[in-house]
């Protein structure tokens, strides 16, 4: 269970206060474990449809391959912006390119567009700047 909130004045204040004494009162008499970290945003919806829908389909078109290879496409893209990527997990992030920050993947994100422009010469636009329907 995940529960957000924010510290304010030393209080710890849940967005949604109710349902945490919920979850609460079902471990009653367990042991639990209780986790404080910042909140980090993961990687959007449209970051993610932006990547397949722009960036890769870009790419495979480039390449030849067809829809039913992007996934290849996209793992072998991974490899060639430095990444070591090996049973799911992109080598020194340990964690899968779904739970990277909406930061660390728009940085992905600008390390496979200057690859694709540097390496393949194809210009990858940025988000805000493609015409194509990614959503």
């Amino acid at each position: 269970m995940k529960h957000n909130g924010k510290v304010e004045k030393g209080n710890l204040i849940f967005d949604d206060p109710e349902n945490f004494l919920i979850q609460k009162a079902k471990l009653e008499g367990k042991r639990v474990v209780v986790e404080l970290k910042q909140y980090r945003k993961n990687r959007s919806n449209n970051q993610n449809a932006y990547i397949w829908g722009v960036v890769v389909k870009l790419i495979t078109e480039y390449t030849g391959d067809r829809d039913n290879e992007s996934k290849q496409v996209w793992e072998q893209v991974k490899i060639k912006v430095g990444h070591v990527y090996t049973e799911g997990f992109l080598k020194g992030l340990g964690k899968p390119t779904k739970d990277l920050t909406t930061v660390e993947f728009e940085d992905l994100a600008s390390r496979i567009r200057t690859w694709a422009n540097c390496d393949l010469g194809i210009y990858i636009p940025l988000p805000n700047e493609s015409e194509m329907n990614y959503l």
